[in-house]
């Protein structure tokens, strides 16, 4: 179940940040958003992302390899290669996280052959530190734009109850994917059944990746610009979408 979630998660992610990418273009930086480029768009930010994703982790297997007994050789490493892929994928104009998804699969499929288990726990250990940090970190700051937004003018009632609709909307298209994949889930690995199925829908919370997007909806739209109040907006609703599943759902 906890990988049947973690699963989800990951793509869920990568799915958002590449339509997120794809409308950012064409609304802030007047993007072509004919057929056909959005057709290439597609292929580059799925097949590139995928490609150089296998690319960076043939580089690292090797040097794990190669370095396999020297623990803060192998940590910097661990830490650094998924940084590199992303950034060369942001410079390639393609998606860092799909690019991230066959890296970490393939480190984490591949790696236990010449990973002794100290190093393997130590990776672990520093990986959790860094997402705790960074986690802290993009909610502190998100909690703290959200707050500043409560008090604008800009967000009106109307905006609250656009935020209920939102939250309801997001359990009723997530209850509506679980229970048409659940014929395909079912006999998978361990078994997927009902309480499964329940779990998965109703534990969907919203993280850091969705803060983060609004975040930068609301930095690129600041004072002053045309979208300066959809930028708020969707900072509110974003983060209120979070608030709303961390009491309702987190607790429940």
């Amino acid at each position: 179940l906890t990988a049947v979630i973690s699963g989800e998660s990951i793509m869920n992610d990568g799915s958002a940040l590449v339509l997120f990418t794809l409308f950012y273009g064409a609304a802030f930086e007047a993007r072509d958003c004919t057929a056909g480029a959005v057709a290439e768009f597609a292929v580059v930010q799925t097949l590139g992302a995928v490609a150089l994703g296998l690319c960076f982790l043939l580089v690292a297997l090797l040097i794990l390899h190669l370095c396999r007994k020297e623990l803060s050789v192998v940590l910097t490493f661990i830490i650094t290669i998924p940084f590199t892929c992303f950034s060369a994928a942001t410079l390639l104009n393609t998606s860092g996280v799909l690019a991230l998804i066959p890296l970490s699969l393939g480190l984490r499929l591949f790696s236990r052959n010449f990973l002794v288990d100290h190093l393997e726990e130590a990776s672990h250990t520093v990986w959790e530190l860094i997402e705790f940090m960074v986690n802290t970190f993009v909610f502190f700051i998100s909690g703290v734009i959200m707050m500043m937004d409560l008090v604008s003018p800009e967000i009106t009632g109307a905006d609250v109850l656009d935020l209920i609709y939102i939250y309801l909307a997001s359990l009723a298209i997530r209850g509506i994917t679980v229970l048409v994949l659940y014929p395909l889930l079912k006999p998978m690995g361990l078994g997927f059944n009902a309480a499964d199925a329940l779990v998965t829908w109703w534990g969907g919370l919203r993280g850091a990746v969705g803060l983060s997007i609004a975040m930068i909806v609301k930095f690129t739209a600041h004072k002053g610009h045309p979208l300066e109040k959809t930028g708020t907006r969707f900072m509110f609703h974003m983060g209120g979408l979070y608030f709303l599943t961390a009491i309702i759902n987190a607790s429940l």
